[in-house]
């Protein structure tokens, strides 16, 4: 009998998405999409621009999954990417608002 894909470790759970378990990857960001939510949010992004770096942050995450070579370090590395998502929606904040000062002045 197959246990639950909640009830699974990490380590497990990475292999199955390896595998191209779809269930495994949905279980897997559902346990950690509060996390990635939460940097996003404390870090002064809008519920959108929130939205917009949680798929690109899982996109990342789902591309590379191959690489990480401990998923005991699975959290620190959604963390990661997650956190550099937000630097990057920062950076193009910045663009956008010397973009329009350019344009005004």
């Amino acid at each position: 009998m197959d246990i639950h894909p909640s009830d699974r470790s990490d380590a497990d759970l990475v292999s199955r998405c390896i595998a191209g378990d779809g269930r495994a990857w949905e279980v897997l960001v559902r346990r950690y999409r509060r996390l990635d939510r939460s940097i996003a949010l404390t870090r002064g992004l809008t519920e959108d621009e929130a939205e917009d770096a949680f798929q690109e942050t899982w996109s990342r995450v789902h591309g590379a999954l191959g690489t990480l070579r401990r998923a005991g370090s699975l959290t620190g590395w959604i963390a990661s990417v997650a956190r550099s998502q937000v630097s990057r929606v920062h950076r193009a904040r910045r663009r956008d608002r010397r973009a329009a000062a350019a344009r005004e002045g």
